[in-house]
């Protein structure tokens, strides 16, 4: 993946005048340390350096006797600041360059498409790459910490949005469902340094998986280095609600539930039977109080899975793992779990 051409030129250093009257009117004991700071910062102030990218874009249409093929490469660039590890006053968020590729081939097929990225730290005389991937889909977003490529299915009505650290490129996990990722929750440890945040992901069953009426999907939970945990959601078929599997990836919640408090606690809510489209941004992250302070590995929280207002697991977390063990169940559900994300 080459990515953009980019240049990096040199500090264009900016002159400061004093006017020269004021110059010559300032006493002596504010002239010198006057004189100290102006070297100190106003060149720094003055400093600019300038990144300039390229990147072709180009389209080829293959016209046939029963119609028309495209084949398409269009590039756009995104500016985004770098979300440190350490969010307190005082710690700068440093410039990214995102060079976001959409390439189209065949009639339109958006499983014929694909998204390129790569991103470059602006930092210096010449920008750094640090991350490159590329995932199926049309569409690509920066979303916070995030890269999400979102693809529509074929012949389902399954969407799936592809998630990654957009500062390494890691895929964390693959989130069916509406909104900007699907069905996915977030949360963080309030007031910690550095910061703390931890995922859940429902991704309903791959297309093309082997025909399997109790597999629903599969949950993960993990933090911004991948997953951690994976487990594979089953359903005896003789408990499963009408147009249930279709159902949990537009319709499903995931919450974060501390002791004490109730699961629609914050936002967003657990649906009733009469909402839809849960999905929330990634910009959204629930802070867990009840574990402000906490050191070592998180623990003593749930998660809990629920549709049109019923809960059908409420998993807690211990030692930073799902705990299936004492996980609370819907009559007919199983949690399996899996060693490598299918």
């Amino acid at each position: 993946m080459a990515g953009p051409k980019l240049s990096g030129l040199s500090p264009l250093s900016q002159t400061l005048h004093a006017l020269p009257r004021l110059w010559h009117d300032l006493p002596m004991k504010i002239l010198i340390p006057l004189s100290v700071l102006l070297t100190l910062v106003l060149p720094a102030c003055g400093e600019v350096t300038t990144y300039r990218a390229t990147a072709p874009s180009d389209i080829t249409v293959q016209l046939k006797s029963d119609g028309w093929i495209v084949h398409q490469k269009s590039v756009r660039f995104e500016v985004y600041p770098a979300v440190p590890d350490d969010i307190r006053v005082g710690v700068p968020f440093s410039p990214r360059l995102a060079t976001v590729t959409t390439v189209s081939d065949g009639e339109g097929d958006d499983q014929a498409n694909e998204i390129e990225v790569t991103v470059d730290a602006l930092l210096g005389a010449a920008p750094r790459r640090i991350a490159s991937f590329s995932d199926a889909g049309s569409q690509g977003v920066v979303s916070h910490a995030y890269f999400i490529t979102t693809q529509t299915g074929c012949c389902s009505p399954l969407t799936r949005h592809h998630v990654r650290n957009i500062e390494t490129g890691k895929l964390l996990f693959t989130a069916t469902g509406p909104g900007e990722a699907g069905l996915v929750a977030l949360m963080d440890v309030p007031n910690h340094h550095p910061t703390i945040t931890r995922w859940a992901a429902y991704e309903g069953r791959p297309e093309g998986s082997p025909e399997d009426p109790a597999l629903l999907g599969y949950l993960r939970y993990g933090d911004p280095n991948g997953a951690i945990d994976t487990v594979a959601l089953r359903m005896n078929v003789a408990d499963q609600p009408k147009d249930f599997i279709l159902d949990l990836p537009e319709c499903g919640a995931l919450l974060w539930v501390e002791p004490g408090r109730s699961p629609a606690a914050g936002k967003p809510e657990r649906p009733s039977g009469e909402t839809c489209h849960t999905s929330q941004a990634l910009s959204y992250s629930k802070g867990l109080f009840s574990l402000e302070g906490q050191t070592g590995t998180l623990g003593g929280f749930d998660l809990e899975f629920s549709l049109d207002g019923k809960v059908y697991a409420n998993i807690p977390v211990e030692h930073d793992n799902l705990d299936l063990t004492h996980a609370r169940l819907a009559r007919g559900m199983n949690l399996i779990p899996v060693r490598q994300s299918p």
